[in-house]
């Protein structure tokens, strides 16, 4: 065999064994806000904007898209189906109308009718075919629906029911091994869509999701909480799934001391013992401080006025770049500030 010949077989062997897919994380963020049959929901649309800024900075290779009809809902999950195959980790945020219809559970595109219950299947996508596509994932398959919302469907629908029943809410769910799907508000109830910039579901995810060191179960709890006491107790968020024992992180505890060599070998006994962990202020500065979001700085001025962090958060909200797009709109329209 001549060299040349061997080149040539060793790099073909090496693209066809190797994965097309160049991401090891992969996310689709999906808002519905501009329903065509149906009033709209202002905050899908920005609600997907800042969750999808996100994951972009926990270095997901992340696919958004807006206002979609069933045809565009389907296409991207196909292609995103395709991306999460072999990856780390697949996460899908959505955001918009859902129901439960017979049993199954329904995400509702823009250009939805849904005149009678046997429209559901032909224009709507089921959260079932979104569980097969993030279960390609090695190690987290993540499910985020903010759909829990009053559907507007329902009502016409039911006056055309004879063998199924449209329940309220979305219905409890079993997902696959290594997949969580977790709601704004627990099976059978409604969500908020909130009177700010964000739904109160996603503003408490917005606050936690980049947190270093949060255990992917503890995240949803501070979630739970959180949207529990901004709503007095009346929204429930709920995960459904269960993991392994191993620890899953969207965003890495910061490495401590004792982890370098160097460290073992030259420090003395007093200073190599575990760093500190970082002060709430500085774990709560390092999630946001790339964030385009102003509420967020706004309630960590609220909530650390003494930090050393104060004069850059202040220096964030005046960025134009903050101001418009993606930041506060109006007072009324910003983060809510946790008191």
């Amino acid at each position: 065999m001549t060299w040349g010949r061997f080149i040539f077989i060793f790099f073909a062997f090496v693209l066809v064994s190797v994965p097309a897919s160049a991401a090891d994380r992969v996310a689709l963020v999906i808002g519905n806000g501009a329903y065509q049959k149906v009033p709209a929901l202002p905050n899908p649309s920005r609600d997907a904007d800042d969750i999808a800024r996100a994951p972009e900075r926990l270095d997901f290779k992340v696919t958004e898209v807006n206002n979609a009809t069933a045809a565009d809902m389907r296409k991207s999950l196909v292609e995103f189906g395709r991306a999460a195959e072999g990856s780390m980790m697949a996460v899908v945020f959505y955001a918009g109308h859902g129901m439960e219809a017979g049993g199954e559970n329904w995400l509702i595109p823009t250009d939805a009718e849904l005149r009678s219950d046997t429209d559901v299947e032909s224009e709507a996508v089921s959260l079932r075919s979104v569980n097969l596509q993030v279960s390609k994932a090695r190690q987290l398959g993540l499910i985020i629906l903010d759909a829990c919302r009053n559907n507007p469907f329902e009502a016409k629908m039911k006056r055309s029911l004879t063998t199924r029943a449209v329940a309220r809410g979305l219905a409890p769910t079993e997902p696959t091994d290594s997949v969580l799907i977790a709601y704004a508000a627990r099976d059978g109830t409604t969500a908020s869509d909130g009177d700010g910039r964000n739904s109160p579901f996603t503003t408490a995810l917005l606050r936690h999701i980049e947190t270093p060191g949060l255990e992917i179960s503890f995240l949803f709890r501070r979630v739970r909480d959180e949207v529990m006491k901004a709503t007095k107790r009346e929204q429930q968020p709920f995960v459904y799934g269960s993991l392994s024992k191993e620890e899953i992180y969207l965003k890495a505890p910061a490495a401590s001391a004792n982890t370098s060599p160097i460290a073992s070998v030259s420090t003395p006994p007093a200073l190599s013992q575990p760093m500190a962990a970082p002060k709430e202020d500085e774990q709560f500065w390092l999630a946001i401080k790339t964030s385009t979001v102003a509420g967020l700085y706004e309630e960590f001025l609220s909530e650390y006025p003494r930090s050393s962090h104060v004069d850059e958060a202040r220096e964030r909200i005046k960025d134009p770049q903050i101001q418009t797009g993606r930041g506060c709109v109006a007072d009324d329209q910003c983060f809510p500030v946790r008191r």
